[in-house]
């Protein structure tokens, strides 16, 4: 391997080789670091807008932020302040940091880093780290850097280290105060970034399977059900066959369910916007609707025939049978009604009446 570096004059940043070689840290988590760490002194800049800057996504950026808060390089705290509003306040450190020396670096009691120990980059608002050098005072001219070369010289008093034995892994190196999360100082054996670890990933499966596992086939019948629903509306049509698999799968629940495919066609119909309405997402809207299966509705009763509620007219105007709807009990349809009207109660007693009396004496 042939390597060809040349040592950056000027706009450079120090970066510890723990950040860019720590093996719980995937490759967004080191950039927003990398990022923060080389911020100018004086920029307040939150880690959202960097991931912004940086090109990171929302879930990529929560990854990332969620590993740094994990390994001890950024500390967060929601504190009150003035007229109730709340604020969030971040810590990010090059070194990883516990949160009790997290809690001490934050308060104004802290006070100064000790010589040779790492000054991790605070924020009065939300992640605003400084480039001053550990150590130093913020605000001055940084000192010369040294050459970029892969071992620093040991300061005097030093004892040099004993050479590690041909073919021995050796130890990953420890900057002066960095502290393991959790407040354990580190060891040769226990460094404060970990040691040597395999891909966290595994390898590539060696044989893929031929099918999609993800989604399992769907049967026959599911598959024409989900493809007629495109025919159902014209807004369907946009759906992507991508999510075919998926929809076919939802379909063949209702199928298992007890519902045919003509019930499942109406049951979309029936949740789809209204006409003239635009439909985004046909894909993502077919998924919700056929998420929740209702059970199957048992047979409908048909409605009686029309002729078993119709009634044969009695009048003797009709040379054949004459049917019709009654409205209540009457026995005559309505052209016999209006010829023959049924005389008032009171009149029809009174004819009564009089025919009795004539038929009793004979008259």
């Amino acid at each position: 391997m042939l390597r060809h570096a040349i040592p950056p004059a000027a706009r450079f940043s120090q970066i510890p080789n723990e950040i860019l070689r720590h093996p719980h840290l995937n490759a967004d988590a080191v950039r927003l670091l990398a990022w923060q760490l080389s911020l100018p002194d004086g920029v307040d800049e939150p880690l959202s807008r960097t991931a912004g800057r940086a090109g990171l996504g929302k879930l990529a950026f929560l990854r990332a932020k969620g590993q740094l808060k994990a390994t001890g390089y950024v500390h967060e705290w929601r504190e009150q302040v003035e007229r109730g509003r709340w604020r969030t306040r971040q810590l990010v450190s090059n070194v990883p940091l516990s949160p009790a020396e997290a809690a001490l670096v934050r308060s104004p009691e802290a006070g100064t880093a000790r010589p040779g120990e790492a000054t991790p980059a605070d924020s009065a608002t939300d992640g605003t780290p400084t480039d001053h050098a550990p150590g130093s005072t913020p605000g001055l001219p940084l000192p010369a850097d040294p050459p970029l070369t892969n071992s620093t010289p040991a300061p005097a008093g030093t004892v040099p280290p004993t050479p590690a034995p041909p073919g021995a892994v050796p130890p990953t190196a420890v900057p002066p105060g960095a502290v393991r999360p959790g407040g354990v100082p580190p060891t040769a054996d226990l460094p404060a970034a970990g040691g040597p670890m395999v891909r966290s990933v595994g390898r590539h499966p060696r044989k893929t399977s031929g099918g999609n596992t993800s989604h399992p086939p769907a049967p026959p019948e599911a598959r024409r059900a989900v493809e007629d629903l495109t025919s159902l509306d014209p807004r369907l049509r946009m759906a992507p066959r991508a999510m075919f698999p998926e929809l076919a799968g939802l379909a063949a629940r209702w199928l298992a369910a007890g519902h045919s495919a003509e019930s499942l066609r109406s049951a979309v119909a029936r949740s789809l916007p209204a006409r003239g309405e635009p439909v985004h997402h046909p894909g993502g809207l077919l998924r919700y609707i056929l998420r929740e299966v209702p059970p199957p509705s048992g047979p409908a009763t048909p409605p009686p025939p029309v002729v078993a509620t119709m009634r044969e007219c009695t009048g003797p105007r009709h040379v054949q049978p004459m049917l019709f709807r009654p409205l209540a009990d009457e026995e005559l349809c309505g052209p016999c009604r209006t010829e023959h009207p049924t005389p008032p109660a009171r009149s029809l007693g009174a004819t009564l009446a009089r025919t009795a009396l004539r038929t009793a004496t004979g008259t």
